[in-house]
């Protein structure tokens, strides 16, 4: 009488395995779709610890063909996170004449049009890096008004 033999395969560590055994076995866990929204927020939180941050410089490109227009008027509007910068330029009417045309003229103007050279618009957490950098460079811009250097410093 001759004994059966079992037939065999090759698990992942190489040993036998059973034909038993291996139908046995369960098969990797799937991973299961989140069902709450913690478990969607633990989740993308985890892939964004994961992320390697850099710091990457900007280079300021201003082109050859850039317009550099002169602005001596703006308003500022806020409409949700965002803030819009309106840059105009005023062009106060040419009067010639006497005094009494120059009267008469005055008297009849209503109003002076201005013209929109610009329109700006940035995202509301950018507006107080704006407002240093101003405040920095008006400082810097008194400071050498007061002791009469006329260099121009555009950092």
């Amino acid at each position: 009488m001759a004994k059966k033999k079992k037939a065999t395969k090759k698990g992942l560590n190489d040993s036998p395995v059973t034909k038993q055994a291996a139908s046995k076995k369960k098969a990797p866990a799937k991973k299961k779709a989140p069902t709450k929204k913690k478990e969607l927020v633990k989740e993308k939180t985890k892939t964004l610890e994961s992320v390697a941050y850099k710091r990457i410089a900007l280079e300021h490109v201003l082109p050859d063909d850039l317009a550099t227009i002169f602005s001596n008027n703006f308003v500022v509007q806020n409409d949700g996170p965002e803030f819009y910068f309106l840059f105009f330029h005023t062009q106060p009417p040419l009067i010639i004449g006497g005094a009494e045309h120059t009267a008469e003229k005055l008297e009849a103007l209503d109003s002076i049009k201005t013209e929109c050279v610009a329109r700006v618009v940035i995202s509301a957490d950018r507006v107080p890096s704006i407002i240093r950098a101003l405040q920095d460079n008006y400082e810097k811009y008194k400071l050498k008004e007061s002791s009469g250097i006329n260099e121009i410093d555009l950092s």
